[in-house]
């Protein structure tokens, strides 16, 4: 018996449970990335990506150099003014200045004349001393011991022959240098009485300015054996 025509059927699609598992796998992931658009944000780097994408650190900020120590070393003339700090007297004050440098630090060796006041006028006085500090930059920092000679004549220089002198009082000072860009010194000393032997030493400050003359050792330099006397 005849029947009508067959309605075509297409034979059922085999899949493998491989290929359902991949599928299924790229449709989450497409929703994933559609969600992550929709709400503005970006898709997920690689974790390799991600650390390409960090900044390299800063190279590291090396240390600045230390300031050169500059070299001081010399035969100084110096001059200046001393100021008695109570009455505001003004007194001159000059000589030379010898002065020993060993890497950051120095000595001082010193032979200054000035007029010490007196009771009833001044008598010249040698002012004779050493000293020594630290250089930090262009700065000279430290301290010095003075002694007072003091001729017994008024008026009367302490290096004439035969002229009786008294010791007078003991000084300590602060001391302060700074090195100019011409090459001088400029020394700013603060000055008080010695604990023992200062006695009727009032305070001072004295500013000196100091221009080397000669270097250290040289025949002009008055510490060498046979050296000259120190300049007046």
């Amino acid at each position: 018996m005849s029947h009508g025509p067959r309605a075509f059927r297409s034979p059922p699609s085999r899949v493998s449970p491989r290929s359902r598992g991949r599928s299924a796998r790229l449709r989450v992931a497409c929703v994933s990335v559609g969600v992550a658009l929709a709400c503005g944000g970006e898709p997920s780097e690689s974790p390799e990506a991600a650390v390409e994408s960090v900044p390299a650190p800063p190279p590291p900020v090396s240390a600045p150099a230390p300031e050169p120590v500059p070299d001081v070393s010399g035969v100084y003339q110096v001059i200046g003014q001393t100021v008695d700090k109570q009455s505001g007297d003004t007194r001159e004050i000059f000589g030379t200045v010898v002065v020993d440098q060993q890497d950051d630090e120095y000595s001082t060796s010193f032979e200054l004349k000035t007029e010490y006041p007196v009771e009833g006028g001044s008598m010249i006085a040698d002012v004779i001393g050493e000293g020594g500090g630290r250089i930090e930059g262009g700065r000279m920092v430290g301290t010095s011991r003075t002694q007072l000679v003091m001729a017994m004549v008024p008026g009367v220089d302490t290096a004439f022959a035969f002229m009786p002198r008294s010791i007078g009082p003991r000084i300590v000072s602060r001391t302060e240098g700074t090195l100019r860009r011409d090459g001088t010194l400029e020394f700013r000393v603060e000055n008080e009485a010695a604990t023992e032997g200062g006695q009727g030493y009032r305070p001072t400050r004295t500013i000196l300015r100091a221009t080397r003359v000669a270097d250290l050792g040289s025949d002009a330099d008055p510490t060498r054996p046979g050296g000259p006397a120190p300049t007046e």
